[in-house]
C-alpha cells in the first residue's frame, strides 16, 4: 500500500525534529567546551598575575638582578622556610612593615613581638 501524503509529511517532520535535536545537542556540547575554555583562560590569567606579583615581591626584598640569583635565593630560603614555617606564618606582615620590625600574631587579640634581647612579649 503506497504511503499517503500525510504519512510522508509526518515522517519528514520527524526527521527534521531529529536533525534539530542532534544540532541542539551539538550546540550544547560546544557551549560546555567554550565555558571550559573561558574558565581555563581565567585560571591561567590569575596564575600569571600571581607569579608576576610574587616575582616582584621577591625582587623587591632581595634586590634580585637575574633568574640565577632568584634561583639561588629561593633554594637557600626554601630550607629556612621549611624549618620555620609555623613561625613565618604567624608574622603580621602589615604591622611588621609599619613598625620596621617583625611582629608575630598569636591570635586575633594578641600580638607577640621580639624585644631587643630576643625575648618575646605580648601586647
Amino acid at each position: 500500500m503506497p504511503n499517503k501524503p500525510h504519512d510522508q509529511k509526518q515522517e519528514k517532520m520527524i526527521e527534521q525534529q531529529e536533525k534539530l535535536l542532534e544540532r541542539l545537542e551539538h550546540l550544547e556540547m560546544r557551549k560546555v567546551r567554550l565555558k571550559n575554555k573561558i574558565n581555563q583562560d581565567e585560571t591561567r590569567k590569575e596564575r600569571t598575575r600571581r607569579l608576576i606579583q610574587v616575582g616582584a615581591i621577591f625582587e623587591k626584598y632581595f634586590d634580585i638582578d637575574s633568574v640565577e640569583q632568584a634561583e639561588q635565593h629561593a633554594y637557600r630560603l626554601k630550607k629556612i622556610a621549611e624549618k620555620n614555617r609555623e613561625e613565618i606564618e604567624k608574622t603580621d606582615v602589615e604591622k611588621s612593615m609599619q613598625s620596621g620590625k617583625v611582629i608575630y600574631k598569636e591570635s586575633e587579640e594578641k600580638l607577640i613581638t621580639p624585644d631587643s634581647s630576643n625575648q618575646y612579649k605580648t601586647s
